[in-house]
């Protein structure tokens, strides 16, 4: 009767740990799926946002872009703010680099926050940080007044490879060389910032007829002024930066052994990249870099002309 017993009681605790094992196993799997709606994601990657600042509730910015979707992302204590100590507002047009969550669903981690407008006085025109880039004349405004202060009015400046640029060119923006007059089809260089309605030209470097032989080679030279998008996990030349530039979108970057690189990279960093135009086997165009400084790291923006 005892043996009967002991092999009774020892086949029922077996089952009861088997249902157990179930039981556990049962919760597990419905805690991994992480609730309604819900589903792992692919985690690890960056994406960049452009758009206008909807609304703010506490730590939640709305950020609506071109196509009228509305995306939400938070700040927190390791997000890059550029311009440093500037605050957020309803209105501001932004450019965000935020973190994919690890899980779908989960709310979006800013890495980096690029405020174009900036507060100003009432009636004073915001303008945010600014924006430099080399390229070939397309378009000038019809019609020169001379008499107002030059070429002023809608230029577009294209910089192959890189984006094409529609700049306001006022009164106040400063020309040199003065003596050589602006033609579509000639190189320039230009610093602009954004404004209400487009990027506003601080100055314009033009090419000087006469030294093609000396502008050849740096024809092909780019300035970009951006921050970092994505990074590979492995930096082992060659390696591809990627810069979301304002104006410009996402720009990929080659790195190479070569490449001289001042201050630490990092995901959301503000950078300064000089590179040079270069074409592949196949024929398609690459930005190859000669440069690239972490902003606060010392960095001479040489003109490419």
């Amino acid at each position: 009767m005892n043996i009967r017993f002991s092999l009774r009681s020892l086949l029922a605790l077996s089952m009861a740990l088997a249902l157990a094992t179930v039981a556990v196993g049962a919760v597990s799997a419905e805690k991994g799926k992480g609730g309604p709606g819900t589903r792992p994601g692919p985690g690890g990657r960056h994406i960049v946002l452009h758009g206008v600042i909807a609304a703010i509730d506490g730590d939640l910015i709305t950020l609506r872009q071109a196509d009228g979707s509305e995306v939400g992302f938070t700040l927190d204590e390791q997000t890059r703010i550029v311009p440093p100590g500037a605050t957020p507002q309803v209105g501001m047009k932004a450019q965000v680099v935020a973190r994919k969550p690890k899980v779908e669903g989960e709310q979006l981690v800013a890495v980096s926050l690029v405020l174009v407008d900036r507060p100003g006085s009432p009636g004073e025109p915001r303008l945010g940080p600014p924006v430099h880039g080399c390229g070939i004349i397309e378009a000038l405004p019809e019609v020169a007044d001379p008499a107002a202060g030059g070429w002023l009015g809608q230029w577009v400046i294209s910089a192959p490879g890189v984006a094409q640029y529609s700049l306001l060119v006022t009164a106040e923006t400063r020309m040199a060389p003065p003596d050589v007059t602006p033609a579509v089809g000639a190189q320039a260089c230009f610093t602009a910032r954004q404004g209400q309605d487009g990027l506003v030209a601080q100055s314009i470097q033009l090419a000087t007829p006469g030294r093609d032989d000396a502008r050849k080679g740096k024809e092909r030279l780019v300035v970009l002024r951006g921050t970092v998008a994505t990074l590979p996990e492995h930096l082992t030349p060659p390696w591809t930066l990627d810069v979301a530039v304002l104006g410009a979108g996402s720009v990929a970057v080659t790195v190479t052994e070569d490449t001289e690189i001042r201050g630490e990279l990092a995901v959301g960093a503000p950078v300064l990249v000089h590179a040079r135009r270069a074409t592949d086997e196949s024929g398609s165009e690459l930005l190859m870099a000669l440069k690239v400084c972490v902003c606060g790291e010392r960095c001479r923006e040489e003109s490419p002309l």
